[in-house]
């Protein structure tokens, strides 16, 4: 009996030894893909190899492009985005327009994101942002939509929302957030940074001059954290935390007070690892009302009830044909 239960000891441990060696490899791996998808996108000077496959949407702001890139793997999603002209840019014509004459100068490369600016005659400077590859679900969500009322209680977030926060699909998804936090991208936008979380400029903050289109990202390490649902009444002092360190930096490297700063949490949040999005209170911003909430009802409501997350039906929109949605309310097979 004794031999047997050393033999299974020892067959459970060269089982553990072979899964996280499995895992170190997996790992490693992504980040191989990850640094050749980032190099690629570095050396990008222009989309002369785009081919066009679809015009996703437009309007006198932007227009998002589906395609892929010639002699490549993987479906690129292209935005070209414009602030100056009247002239839509959903029209096909328009976009390879702006195809054939953008010549790129880059911003930043995180994964599989690529930032660049350019120059076209149709409207002057324009910002291009590029997603190779690009999966379904980040396609998906640029699309035209109806939208629906969502009231998330805890068996739907249990049933239909953790499955999906926790997924393995989205943690790939997520590692341009994870590169940032390891120390591997984006480090020239770190403006701040401790053991608790790191304070990062957002891409979307083009002109850094500019401290009243101030937008930034704050992301704690903790991986486990995914959404304010994951929040519970010992963390609230570590909001306080990043609260404190977020108003000590836009002090001192933007002279903004706490009154000219907006904090806060998206419900759902477009990625799956917690983050705090920080912005001037005079930036024209797509805060989501139904989606925001303010760090300082999350630490108030943390600290009046330590499990107020866990346990509150929680109301949101979202798009009809979302992932989301999909999960929380599945199509049966007769439909």
């Amino acid at each position: 009996m004794a031999d047997e239960a050393s033999a299974a000891s020892s067959a459970g441990w060269v089982l553990m030894a072979v899964t996280v060696l499995v895992a170190s490899w997996v790992a490693a791996g992504l980040k191989v893909m990850a640094r050749r998808r980032g190099a690629s996108l570095a050396t990008r000077k222009d989309l002369g190899d785009f081919e066009l496959d679809e015009v996703v949407c437009g309007s006198n702001e932007q227009v998002v492009l589906l395609g892929r890139f010639k002699g490549r793997e993987g479906a690129a999603l292209v935005t070209v985005k414009n602030a100056g002209s009247k002239a839509r840019l959903d029209d096909e014509a328009v976009a390879m327009q702006c195809m054939r004459e953008a010549r790129l100068q880059l911003k930043k490369v995180n994964n599989n994101y690529g930032y660049y600016s350019t120059r076209l005659a149709l409207f002057g400077h324009a910002a291009v942002d590029v997603v190779w590859p690009v999966d379904a679900e980040t396609v998906q969500r640029q699309r035209p939509r109806s939208w629906v009322a969502v009231r998330e209680t805890p068996a739907l977030y249990a049933r239909g929302v953790k499955p999906v926060a926790f997924s393995e699909a989205q943690t790939k998804r997520q590692q341009w957030v994870y590169q940032i936090l390891d120390g591997v991208a984006e480090q020239d936008d770190v403006v701040y940074a401790d053991e608790v979380f790191m304070l990062v400029s957002s891409p979307k903050w083009r002109d850094k001059a500019d401290s009243a289109q101030l937008l930034l990202l704050a992301i704690p390490h903790d991986r486990e954290l995914r959404t304010v649902r994951d929040l519970r009444g010992a963390h609230a002092a570590q909001l306080r935390h990043m609260q404190d360190k977020i108003f000590e930096t836009c002090s001192e490297k933007y002279g903004l007070e706490p009154k000219d700063i907006l904090l806060y949490f998206h419900y759902p949040p477009q990625f799956y690892h917690l983050h705090v999005h920080v912005c001037n209170v005079m930036r024209t911003h797509d805060r989501g009302v139904e989606r925001g909430r303010l760090i300082d009802d999350v630490i108030a409501n943390l600290e009046g009830n330590p499990n107020f997350y866990r346990d509150a039906t929680v109301l949101y929109t979202t798009k009809e044909d979302s992932v989301l949605y999909q999960a929380l309310y599945p199509k049966s097979e007769d439909e």
